[in-house]
């Protein structure tokens, strides 16, 4: 039997993941809003393409149960000011950054 994706427990835990994938853009806080799907899956896995600069697996548990604070690699003023981030019980911090022009037609 083939190991399940990356992340994952098993085959159907990331089917529900993928059929429950939302393609979302922040508002202007720079927050999105999502629902987990029905089987709840043991990570949660945020995707963001070249503007991730950071974890993009998070424990589904640990997300609900205190919230979670994902690494930030970002090359911004943020990261060199070691600015402390928190997260409340069923959130996520995610860091990201802006891709130029330049960056964006080198991904695609």
């Amino acid at each position: 039997m083939p190991n399940p994706p990356q992340g994952y427990r098993t085959d159907a835990e990331a089917r529900a993941n993928l059929i429950a994938t939302k393609l979302a853009t922040t508002n202007d806080s720079g927050e999105v809003t999502f629902e987990l799907p029905t089987p709840m899956p043991g990570v949660i896995d945020v995707f963001s393409g070249p503007m991730a600069c950071g974890t993009e697996y998070f424990d589904t548990q640990a997300v609900l149960k205190e919230g979670v604070v994902g690494e930030n690699h970002c090359k911004t003023k943020w990261a060199k000011l070691k600015v402390s981030f928190r997260a409340k019980p069923g959130e996520i911090v995610y860091f990201a950054t802006h891709v130029g022009f330049f960056e964006g037609a080198l991904t695609k």
